[in-house]
């Protein structure tokens, strides 16, 4: 068994505030505004709407190409991934929950849990309960790659679906507690890089 493409991360662009395209030509339209027609394909996101993922590479360059897309206990659980220039936007009537990421499953899992929407990337540690809004609760969902199975004189076929990063949805959080551990784990995260920077 081979699961070549589920190293990769894959880039997903949703609508203002993190929501899914309403309409596939809305999610279209906006390909081709972006002027990522050659790195992103429109597709239906789990739970209604569509978004633009990016077209993850295999060995050699083969593109993997689906129809369909399937309070924090510790300082530091959630932050930004490099300096932020500016606050993202955030939607004051989106919804936040309690999220906590399972444990790796497979040695070559990454340690901490890496989502992006629209350029904004938060890097999470697993096996802690933390807020998140639920644009990335969408992207987390639909983060998923193929289980192939190849046997003598067969051709290689997708057998699984498997989710990257698995978690459990622990109830209802605030947006003010999102800000809140998101700042915390940002301020944690700019102070190291400051301290392992060479003057």
């Amino acid at each position: 068994m081979s699961d070549q493409s589920s190293r990769q991360e894959q880039k997903v662009i949703l609508a203002d505030g993190g929501k899914p395209f309403a309409s596939k030509k809305s999610a279209e339209n906006m390909r081709e505004a972006l002027s990522v027609r050659d790195t992103h394909e429109v597709k239906r996101v789990a739970g209604g709407g569509w978004g633009l993922f990016e077209i993850l590479k295999g060995p050699g360059e083969m593109s993997f190409p689906d129809e369909t897309v399937n309070t924090a206990t510790s300082p530091g659980a959630i932050r930004s991934l490099g300096p932020v220039r500016q606050s993202p936007k955030l939607d004051p009537d989106e919804k936040v929950y309690n999220v906590r990421f399972h444990a790796k499953s497979h040695p070559n899992d990454p340690g901490d849990v890496q989502l992006g929407v629209n350029g904004e990337v938060l890097v999470i540690k697993r096996e802690e309960i933390i807020p998140l809004l639920e644009r990335y609760i969408i992207v987390a969902r639909n983060a998923t790659y193929d289980q192939f199975r190849q046997l003598p004189g067969e051709q290689r076929k997708v057998v699984a679906k498997v989710q990257k990063f698995p978690f459990d949805i622990l109830g209802e959080s605030t947006l003010a507690e999102y800000k809140r551990e998101r700042a915390s784990g940002t301020k944690i995260a700019n102070e190291v890089a400051k301290n392992m920077s060479v003057n």
